[in-house]
């Protein structure tokens, strides 16, 4: 059964709040094996970023013993423990995110982030609400679109058998994005952890957060068609494959790869991601206008 444990006080009246997770009580999805109980290097450039630049960090836990949070606990980052579902770590965090908003009322601005390797650099609010015509804030994959990974590939089918809907064969050519940042307004990000949330109880087998945060940002008006409303993907791909053979376009990297100082792929009317918000994932880039560093 989830449970949240009673918020620390301070954080209550709060307007803007980094939350991450540090659990241990499960195998990690991707990386196999459990995360090491109480290291503090586990979280460390997240954890020392956001104390660097005094902004205000959540992280939810799962057992961290009261030495290790009264040692690591100051002005900057609370940790608040939890009970875990049934659902692999990387699908819980989202649920347990969404109870954790219900009791922070006053709550303007929130940011989800991965702990083991993101790093901030600057205000993410401070981005934000400077541009605050887009509703969600997110991170990017190696891949331009679905169709250019080869781990989105590997069980993209299977989603929607568990979603228990057609495949959507328009969906592997929209951008992807990576679930280990999601920001905005909470009056934008709370509808959208609603809808991510009961397409993770839906297929709660395995670890299914990556597509179902793609298939909601996909469902997204200014998401799912990057193309005027007549001109949907099937015409693209048509368009694509002439112009490949008479050689006006060339297939290759080019064409896979993120443009994340250029990226139209990624962003719309609604999301925002890459440059300079996000870095690209596992780029290790250290351009110092960069707000978040994505490892």
């Amino acid at each position: 059964m989830r449970t949240i444990s009673k918020l620390p006080n301070h954080i209550l009246s709060e307007q803007s709040l980094i939350f991450t997770t540090y659990f241990s009580s499960k195998e990690d999805p991707q990386r196999g094996g459990r995360v090491a109980k109480e290291a503090i290097d586990y979280i460390a450039p997240w954890y020392n970023s956001i104390v660097r630049l005094k902004l205000l960090g959540v992280v939810l836990h799962d057992g961290l013993s009261e030495e290790f949070i009264n040692r690591y606990s100051n002005s900057y980052i609370s940790f608040v423990e939890c009970s875990l579902g049934e659902m692999s770590l990387n699908d819980e965090r989202f649920v347990l995110y969404t109870m954790v908003l219900r009791q922070l009322p006053r709550l303007e601005y929130v940011l989800f982030t991965d702990g083991n390797d993101v790093i901030f650099q600057h205000d993410p609010f401070s981005f934000m609400i400077d541009n605050s015509k887009y509703e969600l804030f997110v991170g990017r994959n190696q891949g331009a679109r679905i169709r250019h990974s080869k781990v989105m590939m590997r069980n993209v089918k299977n989603f929607f058998s568990l979603l228990g809907i057609p495949y959507d064969k328009g969906y592997i050519h929209s951008p992807s994005y990576n679930a280990g940042i999601l920001g905005g307004r909470l009056t934008n990000v709370m509808p959208f952890l609603e809808r991510l949330n009961s397409f993770l109880l839906r297929c709660s087998k395995g670890n299914n957060n990556m597509h179902c945060f793609n298939y909601c940002l996909y469902l997204k008006k200014g998401v799912k068609y990057r193309f005027s409303l007549f001109f949907n993907y099937r015409i693209y791909l048509y368009v694509y494959k002439w112009l490949v053979r008479v050689g006006i376009k060339r297939k290759g990297n080019v064409l896979k790869e993120v443009s994340s100082r250029n990226d139209k792929i990624g962003k719309s009317n609604s999301v925002f991601t890459s440059y300079p918000f996000c870095s690209d994932f596992k780029k290790f880039e250290t351009d110092s206008e960069i707000y978040i560093l994505h490892k």
